[in-house]
């Protein structure tokens, strides 16, 4: 069985896929490729926000899991959260996961937070 905690923007969350309900706690699409990996899914993302707040939910959501999770991270443009990089949000969640002992994927909706500034060992 593979929990899967995924976070990120409308890419995750699947606004433009066939299965997306506008509005509502559980609008968020399960044909997303996070989903598709996951028996089971919570999906922590969340249309338009920023790196910051990718970096807040997900670690919201690990606070009462077991470390048997895997988390899939998908990161958005750090203009987002008026910043010119989010390596500081994106360092930070990776050194928690790695304490804590998650097994983890971090992809981008777009390569402008790709600095070559952090590790993108676990990275596609």
């Amino acid at each position: 069985m593979i929990t899967v905690v995924a976070a990120g923007d409308s890419f995750i969350w699947g606004s433009e896929l066939s299965d997306h309900k506008h509005g509502g706690q559980d609008g968020y699409s399960h044909l997303t490729f996070p989903a598709l990996l996951a028996d089971t899914y919570i999906c922590a993302a969340y249309p338009g926000i920023g790196n910051k707040e990718i970096n807040l939910r997900v670690r919201e959501q690990l606070n009462w899991m077991s470390s048997s999770a895997v988390v899939i991270v998908c990161w958005t443009w750090p203009t987002r959260d008026n910043n010119v990089d989010s390596d500081r949000d994106i360092a930070s969640l990776q050194e928690y996961l790695d304490y804590h002992g998650y097994r983890y994927l971090f992809t981008c909706a777009d390569n402008c937070v790709i600095t070559g500034k952090l590790d993108y060992s676990n990275w596609f």
